[in-house]
């Protein structure tokens, strides 16, 4: 019965959490009872190949789970848990900032949109809310794609009882995730390269302060670039090995170090990202840097937290260890 436990092992991993236990409970007695009837008829116990043709004609574990879920989804879920972690990136550390600063324009600067209040609000927002909408859009209908690629192809061959995985390894990197991490670090490459437009207005001019600019500008480039190689590695070779996990500690490393050091300069009094604007009061300037200094720092939190749990992962995998199994760990890590 080692097949039948390897494959009902498989299925449980599909199912619906709520569900999970009944289903398999059920499924386990009905495939059980069924064995049990054609080895009394055959007066003997069934074969290897006997249980796998028996195992075929039940469906692989993932089709079996399907049939379970309330209705059909447009990303299955073996990509869904990727393709909601790069949407949760997306608002976590790009739209998320982009909105802070824009409620510290229209809290600390009323000028800012003096002249015509709804429509300038909208036209500041545009940019934001094209890019988030072309964001979304080309993930949700890339991810769609794949999902009926592997759909296709899985349908298209014959499926095998003794493929069953039952737990994933935890030092291998799915290549959708390998791919959203190259196009999300990519993204972000293009906007601290200033390629992708920050909010602007034709009253008020942002951008990088001095310090960032002489300091952090080049060192941050630098640090995306390795993580896109590193994403882009794991997307060719997708198995974690202890060189290229401690390559990725010396990425984490020195992410955490960028941030440290920003937030750093910050509470000593440097800035961001310096305003211009004639119409605008100094006092008014003044209030929106503090707030933007603020919104800032707590991305910057944000980000070093999660520099520190794969820090954490990737110095285990350095040792040769199993990462953390930890679901909290996992989800700021991105696993």
């Amino acid at each position: 019965m080692e097949l039948l436990d390897r494959y009902l092992r498989s299925l449980q991993f599909w199912l619906p959490g709520e569900q999970r236990h009944d289903i398999i409970a059920e499924l386990s007695e009905d495939i059980r009872s069924e064995v049990e009837e054609k080895q009394a008829a055959m007066g003997r116990e069934l074969t290897v190949d006997e249980m796998r043709a028996l195992l075929r004609r039940r469906g692989s574990p993932l089709r079996v789970a399907e049939s379970y879920f309330p209705q059909r989804y447009l990303i299955g879920p073996r990509l869904f848990a990727t393709y909601w972690m790069l949407l949760r990136s997306l608002v976590l550390y790009f739209l998320f900032p982009w909105a802070i600063f824009w409620l510290c324009f229209t809290a600390a600067v009323p000028s800012y949109y003096a002249h015509s209040p709804a429509l300038q609000l909208l036209r500041t927002l545009a940019p934001l809310w094209t890019l988030g909408l072309y964001t979304i859009v080309g993930l949700t209908v890339g991810f769609a794609i794949v999902e009926r690629v592997e759909a296709a192809g899985q349908n298209g061959s014959a499926w095998e009882p003794g493929r069953c995985r039952v737990v994933r390894d935890p030092n291998r990197v799915p290549r959708s995730s390998s791919i959203a991490e190259v196009v999300w670090n990519g993204f972000l490459l293009l906007w601290w390269a200033n390629a992708l437009r920050m909010p602007a207005s034709p009253d008020l001019r942002i951008t990088s302060s001095a310090t960032i600019a002489q300091y952090f500008y080049w060192p941050v480039l630098l640090l995306l670039v390795a993580m896109v190689i590193v994403a882009a590695a794991n997307l060719i070779w997708p198995l974690w090995t202890r060189r290229r996990a401690a390559l990725r500690l010396a990425v984490d490393l020195a992410g955490l170090v960028m941030v440290l050091a920003m937030m750093v300069m910050w509470a000593q009094g440097g800035l961001f990202v310096e305003l211009d604007g004639a119409k605008i009061s100094a006092e008014a300037l003044a209030k929106a840097l503090q707030w933007i200094g603020v919104s800032c720092v707590i991305v910057l939190l944000l980000m070093g937290v999660s520099f520190a749990a794969r820090a954490f992962q990737d110095f285990r995998r350095t040792l040769g260890k199993q990462p953390s199994l930890n679901r909290a760990v996992k989800l700021l890590v991105g696993e």
